[in-house]
């Protein structure tokens, strides 16, 4: 004790080490468990996902619709497309009334670009333009299609 006293620099430091030592080890201890157990962060909701819910739903519906008149269609006789392409044209009318939220409204838009492009494929094709004619505007209704489908992938991943 004698030591100590005559010493006071010796008993602060040593304090001093220990203290640290101390701060050291729990930091360490604080760390440690941040990484075996990572505070847990909450998942961002995909708001446009949910906003978005009935109008897909509702546009599931018409592509439904929209799927079988076009494959009527496509078996149909170029003299007899009248009836197949008016039912394309009102399946395309609906989906273009259609409200879509803010986030879906490109998704819905294109849908319907895709249709337009279908729908003048018959037409010129109903009118006997050229086979290459015809043939440019289906190349380009599958453009659409894709630029569509992307679009809607996009949509249900929250991007």
């Amino acid at each position: 004790m004698s030591r100590c006293r005559s010493h006071p620099s010796l008993l602060v430091t040593g304090l001093m080490i220990v203290l640290l030592l101390a701060i050291l080890t729990l930091t360490g201890c604080s760390i440690a468990l941040q990484i075996l157990y990572p505070t847990p962060t909450p998942t961002p909701e995909p708001i446009c996902l949910v906003q978005a819910y009935d109008f897909l739903n509702q546009l599931k519906g018409y592509l439904a619709e929209w799927d079988d008149a076009n494959a009527l269609a496509q078996a149909t006789a170029r003299i007899a497309l009248a009836s197949p392409v008016r039912e394309l044209q009102r399946i395309r009318r609906d989906v273009g009334n259609l409200a879509a939220p803010a986030c879906a409204v490109h998704v819905r838009d294109l849908c319907v670009e895709y249709m337009d492009a279908i729908i003048k494929s018959y037409m010129a094709f109903m009118e006997q333009k050229s086979d290459v004619e015809v043939s440019l505007l289906f190349q380009y209704s599958n453009k659409a299609l894709l630029a569509y489908t992307v679009a809607y992938s996009r949509l249900l991943e929250g991007q």
